[in-house]
């Protein structure tokens, strides 16, 4: 990959199922489906107790990794307690959500500034995890929520969001295509159609989705990881939620006509006319 010729380590996270991080005791309990929890902290009475902790020395080329939620970097003092007692903790690698629903943790042209962050406009989350993390011998590597943008409560306030300026590169359900197919993505019920139905199907779709097929989502995405690779000095760059919510996605419009297209061309003159007049009737045709 060309634009990831840059000293940063990558490795790729499917939604937690690849894991480059090694436990200092016994595994972490499972992160919840939406990463929405607060993260636990490691009391001070655990570290003193604990000599396996304290004063641990990793193997070289350990990685002793802790996925720190958005929620402890919308203040900088959360910030700094979180690095200092990481390190007494025995922490080598902070794996920071910086990317959480479409949003940034960080200074972005791309992405809105994420909501709840507390501290004046110029404050830098990312900056700051780096900078102390740093001077106490941490590495940092950024955590990117790829294909979820949106959760199951409000949906984001600003109009420089995915969700609200680019709703046409939302990932659609099958059980949505038709409603959705002729409806313009601007439209007031477009949106809450797509929340709605992750909110009744919350077991499975964790959220909206952008649709990972779609050409203008591929650049945009490849954008936000240059954005954090150029513009801060990370030790690795992770990729969660990546991948489709499930097998009911993606039935966009977009994806829909761009399967077509790949059919198309592989169909003898007649069975392509045979289609394309079931395709004027049913979106779902060549499916």
């Amino acid at each position: 990959m060309w634009w990831m010729s840059r000293r940063v380590g990558l490795a790729l996270l499917a939604s937690g199922l690849v894991s480059v991080c090694r436990p200092v005791t016994a595994p972490p309990p499972a992160r919840p489906a939406a990463d929405d929890a607060a993260p636990r902290a490691v009391s001070d009475a655990t570290v003193r107790a604990s000599p396996t902790i304290r004063g641990a020395t990793p193997a070289v080329g350990e990685v002793r990794g802790l996925w720190v939620v958005r929620t402890t970097l919308r203040h900088a003092d959360s910030i700094r307690v979180m690095v200092e007692r990481a390190d007494r903790a025995g922490f080598n690698t902070l794996l920071v959500q910086v990317r959480g629903r479409g949003d940034a943790y960080y200074r972005s042209e791309l992405e809105p500034r994420a909501e709840g962050l507390v501290g004046p406009r110029g404050f830098d989350p990312l900056a700051l995890v780096i900078r102390e993390a740093h001077a106490r011998g941490l590495k940092v590597h950024a955590w990117v929520n790829t294909y979820l943008v949106g959760g199951l409560g409000a949906l984001p306030a600003s109009p420089d969001h995915i969700i609200r300026s680019r709703p046409d590169l939302l990932g659609v359900p099958r059980a949505l295509a038709l409603e959705l197919y002729s409806l313009d993505p601007t439209d007031p019920s477009y949106v809450p159609a797509l929340q709605d139905y992750a909110r009744r199907n919350r077991e499975t779709v964790e959220g909206i989705f952008a649709a990972p097929a779609h050409p203008e989502v591929k650049e945009r995405l490849a954008r936000v990881w240059m954005e954090l690779i150029e513009g801060y000095d990370l030790d690795g760059l992770h990729f969660d939620y990546l991948r489709y919510p499930g097998l009911q996605f993606d039935y966009s419009r977009a994806s829909l006509l761009s399967f077509r297209s790949w059919v198309l061309r592989r169909l003898s003159p007649r069975r392509r006319q045979e289609l394309e007049a079931l395709h004027a009737e049913d979106p779902l045709a060549y499916v």
